[in-house]
Parts: structure tokens; sequence; C-alpha cells
């Protein structure tokens, strides 16, 4: 109860007011290289889509395996943590910060699905684009492996996501505006005859 209190205190300036509250929204790309038991690797695409609130973020991410014995290996969860600039003059943002999410597959050893990853990292800022590097720990409490090892970011963030006018008088009821781009999804199954 004392966490849901916490984060609704912290988004209640984005929630409150008169207007539109414009959110930014960061879609950042992760590969790594998480060594399992065994000397077998299992490189990890990670897709996370993250809000700022004030310097802490907050959003949803995936993580699977990209290459290794482990194709079709998912997890699916929710990332946090703080970032910031804090020399003005340099064009360098810094990241530390903490994945949870459940999954698994491709009889990876997770153990029961919990993953946790925190990272900790610094990205170069070209306008609205980041490039970084960070160290993160890929962790399955309950698979019995750790893996530490330097992951690749590439970022873009976009203002486009909007709430009207309203603040606190009820549920949210109005457009999401993507600022033109479009997102598509597909999903295909195959089975073998």
């Amino acid at each position: 109860m004392k966490r849901r209190l916490a984060l609704l205190l912290a988004a209640a300036p984005l929630l409150a007011g008169d207007g539109t509250q414009v959110l930014p929204l960061r879609t950042q790309l992760s590969v790594e290289d998480a060594k399992l038991p065994g000397g077998e690797t299992m490189g990890l695409l990670g897709l996370t889509t993250t809000t700022d609130l004030g310097p802490f973020y907050i959003g949803a991410g995936l993580y699977g395996a990209a290459w290794g014995q482990r194709g079709g290996f998912f997890n699916y969860g929710l990332e946090g943590g703080l970032r910031g600039r804090p020399f003005d003059s340099l064009p360098v943002e810094f990241d530390a910060g903490l994945y949870a999410g459940g999954g698994g597959g491709a009889a990876a050893p997770q153990g029961q699905g919990l993953m946790l990853r925190p990272h900790a990292g610094a990205a170069l800022v070209l306008g609205r684009f980041r490039f970084g590097a960070q160290l993160s720990e890929v962790r399955f409490p309950h698979g019995g492996f750790d893996s530490t090892e330097a992951a690749f970011t590439v970022a873009y963030t976009t203002d486009h996501l909007w709430r009207p006018e309203g603040g606190w008088g009820g549920p949210f009821s109005g457009p999401v505006s993507w600022g033109g781009r479009e997102l598509e999804g597909e999903a295909i199954s195959v089975r073998p005859a």
C-alpha cells in the first residue's frame, strides 16, 4: 500500500493542473551477452519504454534471446530508475536502474522465471538520441546464476504523449497523440505438418 501511495504522489504533478501535460517517452534498445552455467552464452536484446517523473523514470520492458542456444526465451516486466545530466556543459547522461520481470522458455535455467537486472551506465546525448553503455547484472534468483556484463544501448525520446485538461476530475478518457508515428505488430504461428 505504501508503494502505491508513493507512486501516486510522484505522479501527482503530471495528473493535476490545467491544460495538457506532455510526458517524455524514451524507447531504448539494449544488447548484451549473458553468461549461463556450463560456459553457454545467451544474447539478450532488451526493449524498454519509460517516462520521466522528474529525475526518476518508470516503464515497461521486454527482454528476449537474440542469439545462442536459447532462442524462444522472453521476459516481460517493469523498469525504473534515476537518470540525469549533472554537468550541463557535457552532453553526457548518467543512469542507474532496475528491471524486474517474469518469463522463460527455450529450457533456459531461469528457475521460477523471476529476472532482475540492475544496471548503471552513461550515454552520449545527441538531441533526442542517446548512445550509451551500461554495466548490468542479469540475475535469476531461483535459477541459480548471475551474469555481469556490458550492455550497449540506443535510445530515442519523443514528447507526444499527452493528457487532456481535467486534472483529478475523473478517469483518463482523452486521446493519446503519437505525433504521426505508427506502431504496427504482427503475430505468426508456424506449426510443422
